[in-house]
């Protein structure tokens, strides 16, 4: 994987753990994670985090 790639993935991560704290604390709603998400994997390609986005929340 090319550092370009990695660094993608790193900052889609990132901004997913923002978005997956703010849903369990009630801040956002499901549809509102479930539309960053889409807006986070269109803005970074991410070739792990796409492996996971269909997991239920635990």
């Amino acid at each position: 994987m090319s550092h370009d790639l990695m660094l993608k993935e790193a900052k889609y991560q990132s901004a997913m753990q923002v978005f997956r704290g703010w849903l369990e604390q009630g801040i956002i709603t499901q549809a509102d994670y479930a539309k960053a998400e889409q807006l986070m994997r269109e803005k970074y390609h991410p070739l792990l985090g796409t492996l996971f986005s269909d997991m239920a929340l635990t």
